[in-house]
This record gives structure tokens, sequence and C-alpha cells, in this order.
């Protein structure tokens, strides 16, 4: 969990989700130069994607940066903590977003 860029599955999932970052942006563009209100049905698959990739690459510059043992287990700890956090908030925003509208 702490290390999701030693597991092979993981590598191929974040490499094959690259190919879906552009197309969600252009989306989130065209939702938001035309006013079509989809925010709460394209931004949570989007950010949950964009979340896992700064998970990810986070975790790849741990790895090749931090070598002493307690050092590298406190930064991915503080790394997933934060992304978990910002995730979870994020959705949260758009959940009371929606009921309030």
């Amino acid at each position: 969990m702490f290390s999701p860029d030693y597991l092979l599955n993981n590598l191929k999932f974040y490499h094959k989700s690259n190919y879906l970052l552009l197309p969600t942006a252009s989306l989130h563009i065209i939702n938001h130069k035309f006013n079509l209100n989809y925010d709460n049905y394209l931004y949570p698959p989007s950010f949950i994607l964009l979340g896992y990739h700064s998970y990810f690459s986070s975790s790849q510059i741990i790895t090749d940066y931090i070598k002493p043992k307690n050092l590298n287990l406190f930064f991915r700890a503080s790394n997933l903590n934060i992304h978990f956090i910002s995730c979870f908030g994020f959705l949260n925003y758009l959940y009371q977003k929606k009921n309030k509208a």
C-alpha cells in the first residue's frame, strides 16, 4: 500500500491511464466553457485518476531519492495520507455542493 511503484500491475495501470488524463481535461474545458453542468459526473472519476497519478509519481520520487528506511516509511505514509485526505475532501466538497443546489 505504501509502495505502489513496486507492484507491476500498478505500474501497468499507471502507464495505461496516462492516456486518459488529457481527454478528461478536455472534457472539463468543454463542460466549463459551455456551462453544461456535468461537474458531478466528470470531476469524481477524473480527480481520483489525477490523485492516483500524483500518489504514484510521488511514491516513485520517494523511492529514488529517500534512502534511509525510517525516513522513507515516514514519507510514504505521509504521501498516502495527504493524497487520501485531498481526494476525500474534494469529493466531499462536490457532494456538499450537489446537495445545496
